[in-house]
């Protein structure tokens, strides 16, 4: 059997929508988080307000 690990692709830079903000940004100190039902995601903050922001995929 040959067994493969792909490693996880890292953007350059994960866009995420602020709503505090009401705009896309970068996303600051983005890490992958995996939600229950097994999805993927990023979680990180705003550079600009601080906030948490959230992107689903």
């Amino acid at each position: 059997m040959i067994y493969s690990k792909i490693p996880e692709r890292r953007p350059a830079m994960v866009q995420a929508y602020c709503v505090k903000d009401r705009k896309k940004i970068d996303v600051k100190d983005a890490k992958r988080v995996t939600l229950k039902n097994g999805r993927g995601a990023w979680q990180g903050t705003c550079p600009v307000c601080g906030g948490k922001v959230f992107r689903i995929g």
